[in-house]
């Protein structure tokens, strides 16, 4: 099956820029934002360049806080989905 190109309604880097920002706003956080910002970034994976996966790995593996359990295993659960796709796209090392 082909895979379809993904359509931005602003440039891809600037859409890249926005889910950073929405992640490192999400982290931490005891609230409903956690979960979307993850769904939103996960729905996202294959679209998103190797250098913002990467960036998104380090900024989840960096935090000290996580909030509540329950979002910490939400974190752990979008970094390995994003290090399988880094892995899956250039073979890199994982950011475990």
């Amino acid at each position: 099956m082909k895979k379809r190109k993904k359509e931005y309604l602003c440039s891809k880097s600037d859409f890249e820029f926005l889910l950073v920002a929405s992640l490192r706003y999400g982290i931490g956080r005891r609230s409903y934002a956690v979960s979307l910002i993850a769904d939103v970034v996960k729905q996202n994976i294959p679209y998103l360049s190797t250098p913002a996966l990467q960036n998104y790995a380090r900024e989840i593996k960096e935090t000290t806080d996580y909030g509540d359990e329950m979002d910490r295993i939400t974190w752990f659960n979008l970094l390995y989905s994003l290090n399988e796709e880094i892995y899956n796209k250039r073979g890199v090392s994982r950011c475990e």
